[in-house]
């Protein structure tokens, strides 16, 4: 897909405003659309039980003292945990206005990051191929 976007971009078919308007509303939707998930099924009883554990309750002591922007931001550019570590804060019953607060920030950060890959991208390949 970023190619796509790319190659739209560098043949002016999309403004960088766009992309970026588009990219963090998509960005912060998903991760929203997760992290409702993850509070929806933190109520059935196989979750509970797996949530009911000491080590999840120490875990979640540590996210909302002081781990809960380090994780979401590390976990943002971890392939495997970007699509879940919404889901992870829902089911755990950390509080959506924290949730959503640091997610803007770090889905800001997350667009502005590959779309400057892109910009600079871009470049690159005129200058060799120019």
């Amino acid at each position: 897909m970023m190619g796509s976007v790319a190659m739209m971009y560098a043949n002016h078919m999309i403004s960088l405003e766009a992309i970026i308007i588009s990219a963090f509303s998509g960005t912060l939707l998903g991760n929203t659309l997760n992290f409702l998930v993850g509070q929806y099924f933190s109520e059935k009883e196989f979750v509970k039980r797996k949530l009911s554990h000491p080590r999840v309750a120490s875990a979640r002591n540590l996210l909302e003292s002081r781990g809960l922007f380090l994780f979401m931001l590390v976990s943002r550019f971890i392939t495997f945990t970007r699509p879940l570590y919404a889901i992870l804060l829902g089911s755990l019953g950390i509080k959506y206005y924290r949730f959503i607060i640091y997610e803007l920030f770090i889905a800001l950060f997350w667009v502005v990051f590959w779309l400057m890959i892109i910009v600079k991208g871009i470049d690159i390949y005129a200058w060799i191929f120019n």
